[in-house]
């Protein structure tokens, strides 16, 4: 069962002119900036090769693909799965891998709801804000995030975000499955050189209902070897 931040397939731009009044002022007041353009998560104008390893506990069974991006690649192709479980992936698995990853929606991303922009924890090493995306704007596949809570955590110190938590607030459905629980967070690194953040790694935790029981699913993302195109 794949879900992952392949989920995130979508621009994340946190543009000043969405902010509140009160949220802009703190990060004027502690010097940062919330403009940001994580790397891997767009695809229509994507710039950077990487490569995934992505490991799932689904109860005692554990599932591990490698693939990779591509962004030379037309649109639509541009993730490749090279393995599962250490072995060459077979048709059906190439098939599923393809119609769960690539994407050929143009302007893919995610608009967020201005009125939903709050300051929710303000201490010595964080200021951490809150905000929900407009369901409407997000591509079907991507549209549970709309009933999510996701909490931003900047670095006072660094003062870069480091993190990205989604909590849902109500019972979600993704690919087919109801999940009552939905834990995810993306964590980020700020390149100087690329002026751009990119996803060190995700972890998702989910409770679903499988043939009638309920199951944990766990599920780890691990980012690496981005080059430019």
């Amino acid at each position: 069962m794949k879900h992952s931040i392949l989920l995130f397939a979508l621009l994340f731009g946190l543009s000043a002119s969405a902010q509140s009044d009160e949220v802009k002022e703190k990060f004027a007041e502690y010097q940062m900036s919330a403009d940001l353009i994580i790397q891997n998560i767009k695809d229509a104008d994507a710039e950077y090769y990487f490569d995934l390893k992505s490991t799932t506990l689904n109860g005692r069974n554990i599932k591990v693909e490698v693939s990779h991006f591509d962004p030379a690649q037309a649109e639509g192709n541009r993730w490749i799965l090279e393995s599962i479980d250490g072995n060459l992936p077979s048709a059906g698995d190439l098939k599923t891998f393809d119609n769960a990853n690539n994407t050929k929606q143009n302007g893919i991303n995610g608009t967020i709801e201005h009125a939903s922009w709050q300051i929710v924890r303000d201490n010595a090493e964080y200021l951490t804000v809150s905000f929900v995306y407009e369901k409407s704007s997000l591509p079907k596949k991507y549209s549970f995030l709309g009933d999510c809570n996701a909490l931003a955590y900047f670095n006072k110190k660094s003062k870069t975000l480091e993190k990205i938590q989604f909590l849902n607030s109500a019972p979600l459905t993704i690919k087919s499955n109801e999940v009552f629980l939905l834990d995810m967070t993306v964590y980020c690194d700020w390149s100087d050189i690329a002026q751009a953040y990119f996803i060190s790694s995700e972890t998702m935790r989910m409770s679903v209902y499988l043939n009638e029981q309920v199951v944990v699913v766990k599920e780890t993302n691990e980012y690496s070897n981005y080059r430019k195109l």
